[in-house]
């Protein structure tokens, strides 16, 4: 006869049977398949991608104690154990992840911590399970499609023991998706890459990540062989040419895709987002271009072209330029490109252009906002305007930073601020990464939040991006070897003599005013019940980025360490 007996269901997913020198018992425990995901250790595992060629990435780490009193994490290695298919086509894969034996002692591929049990619905759907078997907590990951960072994330301990990660059938209607996902996770990559060049010269700074980016897909257009591949290097774009410009078009940020409204607030959809793109190619009068390169432009990026006499009246084409970039950013930006930058050399200029005018979905009350000290980086304090507003919001504490997430309104747009642990502004943003970026916008959270943060002004002088960019290796782009056959047949000696970039930004009680452009020039060679508040006052150097929500498209993106200062 049996001395234990149990019955596994779908809602008791463990079940324990022990066995002691006298007897025994069974330990059975219910498991909804999900877990808190608190306490994170910060690490990224290492990705197990394109399991079985189903294009799905797992990961896992072991928060070991090895040493009495410091929890420490160790890699898990995958083992797959097998796979096959039902008759109907289901696919299945099975297999565990093991300690490595470097990290701990007791690491052993015999010796499993957590078992995974992969489901490939014949109907598109996707099942990851993973069943705890150790003691020490581990934390799990998956990704699907296997392309950037990881979907989702989860603890599982010996309270939590089953984890369930499930993933749709991907929307047979949306054929970008994926190249819409790699192109804004390659973005935000080269965003955070730029973001941690331009903050070492510069206090309080803005700039528009998707204007540069943008610009230079343009340019990057009529690039061939080794320009072709730096730039793609430089500016993290992974997708081949016919597929990344369509992606650029399908991407879209700020689009209401869902057109849904509130009627608990009807005021939040009085006055919509104005988000608006711009993009122009300014070729030298008789100046041929290429049918195909022209057509790339048009399609895509939507692109008005004018022929401009840069031979004899180089200053009137500045103007002209300056202008349109001028409207196109509601009067914030004027004099983007200086006197002398254009000449009778100056073959091509591309533009783009960026204008964002939006309401917080919840506005701050102006009678709230107090004077409140800001502590400088140096150690000193100055008052600061600190608008106030206790309500919900999603807010995460990870990653070594305090993020909140503010919508405005139509709630397709957000800024996220991050506020890095005290001391550790240098080292908080030299970790940022694409990845850890996407962690940090996986972990918000709807929470009630007591938030205070100042209003804030950051105009600063336009970028030069040359000298960034060479050093990101984008170099031939800027050299006679430059190789620009794409644009035109008279390409010889035709590279970038210069990238120029502009930001600004206001930030008060109503909401977000900010605008960007880049150029490109081209020459020759020269309420429920409401629990404790969770508390939030930023009044610390910050960070700051405007994100389409429904991608996680990075708009704007930029620092303040001084509220009281505009530039």
């Amino acid at each position: 006869t049996c001395d234990e007996d149990s019955l596994a269901t779908q809602t008791r997913r463990y079940i324990q049977h022990r066995y002691f020198a006298h007897g025994s018992e069974a330990f059975e425990k219910d498991e909804t398949g999900h877990s808190s995901g608190e306490a994170f250790s910060g690490e990224e595992p290492v990705g197990y991608g394109d399991i079985m060629d189903n294009d799905l990435g797992i990961g896992a780490i072991i928060i070991t104690q090895e040493t009495p009193g410091e929890l420490v994490p160790a890699e898990a290695i995958l083992r797959l154990g097998g796979h096959g298919e039902t008759a109907r086509g289901d696919e299945v894969v099975w297999g565990y992840f093991y300690a490595d034996p470097s990290d701990v002692s007791w690491g052993s591929q015999e010796n499993p911590e957590i078992f995974v049990k992969i489901w490939f619905d014949h109907g598109g759907r996707t099942d990851v399970n993973f069943f705890h078997v150790s003691v020490p907590d581990i934390e799990v990951y998956s990704d699907s499609p296997d392309i950037c960072g990881y979907d989702q994330g989860n603890i599982t301990t010996l309270d939590n023991r089953y984890v369930r990660h499930e993933y749709a059938p991907a929307d047979p209607s949306d054929s970008c998706d994926n190249d819409t996902k790699e192109l804004v996770c390659g973005n935000t990559e080269f965003a955070l890459r730029l973001y941690q060049a331009i903050s070492k010269d510069h206090g309080n700074f803005a700039f528009s990540p998707y204007s540069i980016s943008q610009a230079l897909a343009m340019t990057y257009a009529g690039a061939r062989n080794k320009t072709a591949e730096q730039m793609a290097e430089a500016l993290c774009f992974t997708l081949p040419q016919e597929r990344l410009h369509p992606a650029f078009n399908a991407l879209n940020p700020g689009a209401d895709s869902e057109d849904e409204t509130d009627a608990a607030e009807p005021e939040s959809q009085e006055n919509p987002p104005m988000l608006k793109f711009a993009n122009a190619l300014w070729p030298r009068m008789d100046y041929e271009l290429r049918p195909e390169f022209e057509a790339v432009l048009s399609e895509n990026y939507n692109s008005e072209i004018t022929s401009l006499d840069f031979d004899t009246e180089p200053e009137t084409s500045r103007n002209h330029i300056n202008n349109w970039i001028r409207e196109q950013t509601g009067e914030k930006i004027g004099e983007l490109i200086p006197p002398n930058a254009i000449s009778s050399d100056t073959r091509l200029v591309l533009t783009n252009a960026i204008y964002l005018s939006a309401k917080w979905h919840y506005s701050f009350d102006e009678a709230e906002t107090s004077p409140h000290p800001f502590y400088l980086s140096d150690g000193s304090h100055l008052p600061v305007s600190m608008m106030a507003l206790t309500r919900y919001f999603d807010y995460a504490d990870t990653h070594g930073c305090q993020a909140i997430s503010l919508a405005y309104e139509g709630e397709t747009l957000s800024m996220v601020i991050l506020l890095p642990d005290a001391g550790t502004l240098e080292t908080f943003e030299a970790s940022l990464t694409s990845k850890r970026m996407n962690e940090i916008f996986g972990s918000l959270q709807y929470q009630f939040t007591n938030l205070r943060m100042p209003k804030f002004k950051c105009a600063p002088d336009s970028i030069p991006l040359k000298e960034i960019l060479i050093r990101m290796g984008m170099n031939d782009a800027f050299t006679n070897a430059a190789d620009f056959s794409g644009m035109t047949d008279d390409h010889q000696g035709l590279f970038i003599e210069d990238v120029l970039h502009k930001a600004v930004i206001t930030v008060d009680e109503k909401g977000t005013e900010a605008a960007a452009s880049t150029v490109v020039i081209h020459g020759p060679g020269a309420s429920p019940d409401s629990p404790a508040p969770k508390e939030l006052t930023i009044d610390r150097p910050f960070l700051f980025f405007i994100r389409d929500i429904k991608t996680n498209t990075l708009i704007f993106a930029g620092r303040i360490v001084n509220p009281d200062e505009e530039f």
